[in-house]
């Protein structure tokens, strides 16, 4: 019995950080794809497209690291600095927006890879 529930969560941590791959990588891409006006709406009053080509870099390498079973915590932990950083700023300055809802969904899910990746980190394999 407790076999089959460790099989279970393994398959809940892979769903997890498959759907963070997958939505890091396309609000990554969407950063560099994006129209300038657009971007001027999103990034006009938070550093302009440096720091939208930043944050795109920042969220795909996150994406990588996240699917990545030993580097899957750091990769977890970028996106919940990510995220967290995106609901103050929606919050704040770029104003009420449903994605707040979206940066939530991520953060529950980076904390839950965080916290059933935490014995794989790269270094403790040695």
């Amino acid at each position: 019995m407790k076999e089959k529930r460790k099989k279970r969560f393994k398959i809940f941590v892979w769903i997890a950080q498959i759907v963070l791959l997958i939505g890091f990588l396309f609000f990554g891409i969407f950063k560099f794809l994006t129209s300038p006006e657009v971007a001027a709406g999103i990034f006009g009053n938070i550093g302009g497209v440096t720091s939208q080509y930043f944050t795109g870099v920042y969220e795909i390498i996150s994406a990588i690291l996240v699917i990545i079973p030993g580097t899957a915590f750091i990769g977890a932990l970028m996106i919940i600095i990510s995220m967290t950083v995106a609901f103050v700023l929606h919050l704040t300055i770029i104003g009420d927006d449903i994605l707040m809802i979206l940066n939530i969904v991520f953060i529950i899910l980076a904390v839950y890879v965080m916290i059933k990746r935490r014995k794989d980190l790269f270094w403790k394999n040695k």
